[in-house]
């Protein structure tokens, strides 16, 4: 007995370690070759024990050239160790018959954190879709079973695909073209919400999502899930000590807090952590991470903290938080900054809220999320009309998108009730006098007001509501009536008759004047009044008819009219 035992001590000792081992069979030799330009032959020298799928040489060939040039390439090195660590199973020395007894399928986790699919067939043993072709060859730390294909480790997007709890995400991927994101060689960071997970969302959620015009912003909520360049495993962020902000794929943060030992991520829950493929790592989710609403979105990114004091002291904090969908062309700090001296201490005094307003509100398109290739779509220059009632121009220079004199210099930060782009520069809404000039059918009352210097009455703050002949209007008057009023001594006559088209401390809307119920009296600056009637749906003043009404500006409003008020 003695003897026997001391025979079987020898020939264990003799054993040579599972990388010697696949050394001297010299089937192995490209996989010998590949652990010894990963690094990982010390490791697997190591004492163990492990558990080697061992390609052959054979299984290499199968492999396209492509791959098999990946593999060696010394920029693809993280890769080619992922790949290696794939066919090793740490920790567990696994013999056939230890496969058999844990009674597959099952899922086994492999030294790099991805699982393989263990099967049988009859009486084979089948990994993935490489088959044992030979098992149970022993080493001194470990054992080998040689197999008939190289594992390829998934990358993110199969890992997706293969869990029927994520089909939803699988899909709107495949929707957006982010499987040629996760499928690439990146290294990322995915909470993956489950199908539970969307079925949460409002019934008409998952079909619109799925609508073409809506693929913007189903890109920014997929990208909300998504963290680029880091593999964060949920032992990475219990070490990086939470409460605390974490940036994703679309530039917003999401709140990372713990409730016991549960990962949250905003309100959702981690309920199955460290689910891993080649690029990257997996956290399944329990709710859909909705990106924040506008207002939220300015204040996360740290670039905007006068804009957000602004909107909060002119009480517009519930419009871009409400549901939208909005448009936000935000001025960024350097912005405002650029301002002159004192405007925005001025715009914070309480009797300029007003006023606040008005310019705050000329940042907001309403009704509309435009993204970038929407407003490109539109084919500028145009004019877009904002939620204070006034238009901005809106031009092209190359690929940059300007708001007047605003450049976008960063566009689609998409939110959950709208978009916002932010801008290099805090619009000023123009007063009535300059959206006169700007609107090119006003020449001849510009060049009266100019020529009156009654342009820079209307230039202070008002309000005032203008009633604006058109050009049209004053062709209407005999030849050489103009240029009789524009001559220097009928200055005080030509003032008479401008103030008669101004309304004084007053801003009237179309809709105010019908609240109004005409016929009445309405006395202009000059102190003479006007007959204010309507015809039909049309507002009249004397015998002029409005026919473009509501042109705000930031001191007042402008309606068009096609006849020259005369006294």
């Amino acid at each position: 007995m003695i003897s026997n035992a001391s025979f079987i001590i020898v020939e264990i000792a003799q054993l040579s370690d599972i990388v010697q081992t696949a050394v001297e069979d010299g089937r192995f030799q490209t996989l010998v070759t590949l652990l010894s330009i990963a690094g990982l032959d010390g490791t697997l020298k190591g004492s163990g024990p492990f558990t080697l799928l061992a390609p052959t040489d054979a299984a290499f060939n199968k492999l396209s050239p492509s791959i098999i040039a990946d593999l060696f390439n010394p920029e693809k090195k993280l890769q080619l160790i992922k790949t290696l660590t794939y066919h090793v199973v740490g920790g567990k020395s696994l013999t056939a018959a230890d496969i058999i007894a844990l009674n597959p399928p099952f899922k086994l986790e492999m030294l790099d954190n991805i699982v393989t699919s263990i099967t049988t067939n009859k009486d084979q043993i089948n990994v993935n879709d490489a088959t044992i072709i030979e098992a149970d060859i022993f080493g001194s730390n470990g054992i080998i079973h040689v197999l008939d294909r190289v594992l390829l480790p998934p990358d993110l997007v199969q890992v997706i695909y293969g869990d029927d709890r994520l089909r939803n995400l699988g899909l709107l991927q495949s929707v957006t073209g982010f499987t040629g994101i996760l499928n690439g060689s990146g290294s990322f960071t995915v909470f993956a919400p489950t199908d539970a997970a969307f079925a949460k969302l409002p019934p008409d959620t998952i079909p619109s999502l799925f609508d073409p015009g809506n693929k913007p912003k189903l890109i920014e909520i997929l990208a909300y899930h998504i963290v680029n360049g880091r593999i964060l495993t949920a032992a990475d962020i219990i070490a990086m000590n939470p409460p605390f902000e974490l940036e994703m794929l679309n530039e917003i943060a999401t709140s990372i807090t713990k409730d016991g030992n549960q990962i949250k991520v905003n309100d959702a829950t981690v309920i199955q952590a460290n689910v891993f493929g080649i690029n990257g790592v997996i956290h399944v989710i329990d709710t859909v991470l909705l990106s924040p609403d506008i207002l939220q979105t300015v204040i996360d990114s740290g670039r905007f903290k006068v804009l957000s004091n602004l909107l909060s002291v002119a009480g517009l904090v519930e419009i871009l938080k409400g549901p939208g969908p909005l448009t936000l062309f935000a001025p960024t700090d350097a912005a405002f900054a650029a301002l002159p001296p004192g405007t925005i201490s001025n715009l914070l005094k309480p009797e300029n809220k007003l006023k606040l307003i008005k310019l705050l509100t000329y940042y907001v398109v309403e009704g509309q999320a435009l993204t970038a290739a929407n407003i490109t779509a539109m084919n500028p220059p145009f004019k877009l009309g904002m939620l204070n009632g006034i238009t901005t121009s809106i031009t092209k220079d190359g690929d940059q998108i300007k708001v007047n004199n605003g450049t976008v210099i960063q566009a689609d930060v998409i939110a959950r009730n709208g978009v916002v782009h932010f801008l290099d520069t805090a619009l000023l809404p123009p007063d009535i006098v300059q959206i006169t000039i700007d609107d090119g059918r006003f020449r001849t009352l510009v060049e009266a007001l100019s020529a009156t210097g009654f342009s820079e009455v209307l230039q202070n703050p008002g309000p005032f509501t203008l009633f604006a002949p058109t050009d049209t209007a004053f062709a209407k008057l005999p030849p050489s009536t103009i240029a009789n009023l524009l001559k220097p001594e009928n200055r005080a006559k030509l003032i008479k008759i401008l103030t008669y088209h101004v309304v004084g401390g007053r801003t009237l809307t179309t809709s105010d004047i019908i609240a109004m119920n005409p016929p009445f009296k309405l006395e202009m600056l000059n102190g003479v009044a006007t007959n204010i009637d309507t015809d039909g749906d049309q507002i009249k003043i004397n015998n002029a008819t409005v026919i473009m009404g509501d042109a705000f500006g930031s001191n007042g409003l402008i309606h068009a009219i096609d006849t020259v008020l005369l006294l």
